[in-house]
């Protein structure tokens, strides 16, 4: 009878109801007693939303990779690309403090819930990281609802005494795994190298650690949709940039029909303190720029919650140089009507912070001390990873990149 309905809530409190009709549409209406939106592009205020209006929030909950699509439609024998069934099936446990059920769950409202995870071992964890592209998310293991938006590979986990551990049935994981295995220890190591430079220049970025479990390499990041403190993790709402704007996961970069950075700061003129969160903004625009990131586009930029009515811009995450994977020097949004890395110059940045009521005196200097502290920042994180033993065959590529001057934007 409800099974084309779900209830959809917010720190375990229903606020509304996801429907699809006979030609698999969406629909969204807000509960006549809600009191908390669950994103910028629902208002409150509208109360009900159709297919195209419903689709960029809910649908950017998913994964985007298509092997990890195909496989979970497998295992559960649905439709991968169908939105509603993946969050019927899977999603207890989503990005922020969403979660849906079927209209007759009981209700448990929360703000603080449990840490109640079982430990694996270190054999048990490698033979999951090995086998994540044939059970995604662990959908195998009975119970566990569980998922991640994002084209990379990874898996939500939690952390007991240090330990790895998988969350018992109805509890909610504390970190993000990403597996290094294969062709995929570069991806990470990369990541990892770029994170721990922005981390020691000081940057508002995620925590990251580089663990194995036997010969197999792994990135464990906290998660800052989670705090855990005392055996117990508070909940903070969170969205995506392309869910706060009203964008697909496909329309991501700038070239697809994303948003660019006119739409991001008109969107942090909004957040409890806009000053923080421009000042915050502009140095991840130079720091993606610098570090050859050209992956840094809306679903890779977010924000926290910190009420129902005040948020802020997340910490920088999923930042790695991809410039030595390709030969690609597009930028993820233009600058001055610029994609091309290699053509920007001080012009388009005086044309950004004009058009964005930015100080380019202020910028200038932000830019300058970036651009010489990067490699600084850098050298000394490799010389600790070369003493940890870790491979730096791709840091050493990085490198390069980072020590071609990038002008002095004067």
């Amino acid at each position: 009878m409800h099974k084309d309905k779900l209830s959809v809530r917010l720190f375990g409190k229903p606020v509304g109801i996801l429907e699809r009709n006979q030609k698999e549409k969406l629909h969204f209406h807000y509960l006549e007693n809600a009191e908390e939106a669950l994103s910028l592009s629902l208002p409150l205020k509208e109360k009900s939303f159709d297919h195209a209006h419903t689709l960029p929030f809910f649908a950017g909950l998913l994964p985007e990779n298509t092997q990890t699509l195909n496989t979970i439609g497998k295992v559960l024998g649905t439709d991968p690309y169908n939105a509603f069934d993946l969050l019927s099936m899977m999603g207890f446990d989503c990005q922020g403090a969403v979660s849906f059920h079927v209209l007759t769950e009981e209700i448990q409202t929360y703000e603080h819930t449990p840490l109640k995870a079982n430990v694996i071992s270190e054999s048990e964890l490698e033979n999951h990281l090995h086998q994540l592209r044939l059970d995604p998310f662990f959908i195998r293991k009975e119970g566990f609802r569980a998922i991640l938006s994002g084209v990379h590979e990874k898996v939500p986990v939690c952390l007991i005494d240090n330990q790895i551990a998988i969350p018992e049935k109805g509890h909610f994981t504390t970190h993000i795994l990403k597996p290094g295995y294969a062709s995929l220890e570069n991806k990470i190591i990369n990541e990892y190298f770029c994170l721990r430079i922005a981390k020691r220049l000081g940057l508002h970025v995620v925590d990251v650690e580089l663990r194995h479990a036997n010969k197999t390499c792994y990135l464990l990041i906290p998660r800052y949709d989670r705090e855990v403190q005392d055996k117990t993790i508070k909940h903070y709402h969170q969205e995506d940039f392309c869910q706060a704007l009203g964008y697909e996961s496909p329309e991501k970069f700038q070239k697809n029909g994303g948003p660019g950075y006119k739409s991001c700061f008109v969107l942090l003129q909004k957040t409890n303190i806009p000053a923080v969160d421009r000042n915050h903004f502009i140095k991840m625009i130079i720091f993606n720029y610098l570090i050859g990131n050209m992956n840094a586009h809306a679903k890779n930029i977010s924000l926290r919650y910190l009420t129902p009515k005040h948020f802020q811009l997340a910490p920088m995450y999923d930042i790695y140089c991809s410039l030595i994977d390709n030969n690609c020097f597009d930028m993820a949004m233009k600058l001055a009507g610029v994609y091309d890395r290699n053509q920007i110059s001080s012009l388009h940045w005086k044309f950004l912070c004009d058009k964005r009521g930015y100080s380019f005196s202020a910028f200038k200097n932000i830019f300058q001390e970036l651009s010489e502290s990067i490699v600084y920042a850098a050298k000394a994180e490799r010389l600790l990873m070369k003493e940890q033993n870790i491979n730096i065959e791709v840091v050493d590529k990085i490198m390069k990149i980072l020590q071609k001057k990038r002008g002095d934007c004067r």
